[in-house]
């Protein structure tokens, strides 16, 4: 055989047993991955089994406390206005109520300091019920979003800046506990609040509104909603866009209803203001309720 026929034959057979080498390391690679990616198929199902189990715990053990508790969370059992006060209803279980003892509702309002006392009512069953006359605030639950925007509203592409995007913030809670005095002996609950919120739900119907401001226009527009659930929840009557200059009103003008989108669930009010050759510092959505309630938002500085 000639010497340049055994170099390429001994060539080919180098280049075989490399190949052959690249093979297996590639099939080796493979299977790693293989076993890699189940793997971690196998510990996302771990956490998520692990996830759903810690929920099932906690579930338990928040049932677990419920049912442990001498007393039930106390709920509202109804509003309503009397002289232009809010009457507000609560009202609560006691388990294992010892016949004949003192319940007393212990309340604290934002801003006060000691607790207020009053007595409750039997209602048959170990339930309990008071009834606060005190000066309860309470307002609609808001949503408001302010955009600026700086494009002609010719400009089909124009593009808008979100400044401000929040929700207004919540009523602060109202803190209670209940005390039972039977003979000598007085038994507290935990210091609990009382979400003021659902009184406000309860009241009035929410209100959304989308505030888009145009500074090369010179334009405010204003989409407010009014989402009704209950309908012994008081409706909006009117609404006012009001510019506001040291405290001096200098501009008001009216939202009107759109009828072509509103209906027995959702009011929509619109309007637009141009503010060209006005000078104000505050600009504020002041509301008007069916009960004579009024309620003023500040939207936004100039």
């Amino acid at each position: 055989m000639d010497r340049p026929v055994r170099i390429l034959l001994v060539l080919l057979i180098i280049i075989l047993v490399l190949n052959l080498s690249l093979l297996s390391r590639v099939k080796n690679i493979e299977n790693m991955i293989n076993g890699r990616l189940m793997i971690d198929s196998e510990l996302q199902n771990l956490m998520s089994l692990t996830q759903q189990n810690s929920d099932r715990i906690n579930q338990a053990m928040a049932t677990i406390e419920t049912e442990r508790r001498w007393i039930t969370p106390v709920e509202f059992a109804g509003v309503k206005q009397e002289g232009g006060s809010i009457v507000v209803r609560l009202a609560w279980i006691i388990k294992d109520y010892p016949g004949g003892a003192q319940v007393i509702f212990n309340y604290r309002k934002p801003g006060d300091k000691e607790f207020t006392s009053q007595q409750a009512a039997p209602a048959g069953d170990g339930r309990f019920e008071v009834e606060l006359r005190d000066d309860l605030k309470s307002e609609p639950l808001w949503k408001m979003q302010t955009i600026y925007t700086t494009s002609d509203s010719r400009d089909n592409k124009a593009s808008r800046v979100i400044e401000t995007a929040k929700t207004v913030e919540g009523q602060q809670n109202i803190e209670y506990y209940i005390s039972i005095k039977d003979g000598t002996n007085l038994k507290s609950s935990e210091i609990a609040g009382l979400d003021m919120e659902r009184l406000s739900w309860s009241m009035y119907a929410p209100l959304s509104a989308e505030v888009q401001v145009n500074q090369t226009n010179k334009r405010y527009w204003i989409f407010l909603t009014q989402s009704v659930n209950d309908p012994k929840q008081a409706k909006l009557s009117q609404a006012f866009l009001e510019a506001y200059q040291d405290d001096k009103l200098v501009n008001q003008t009216k939202l009107s209803a759109d009828e072509r989108k509103s209906d027995s669930t959702m009011t929509i009010f619109t309007t637009e203001w141009y503010y060209k050759d006005l000078s104000f510092d505050r600009v504020y959505l002041t509301v008007e309720y069916s009960d004579g309630k009024k309620f003023k938002k500040e939207i936004t500085g100039k």
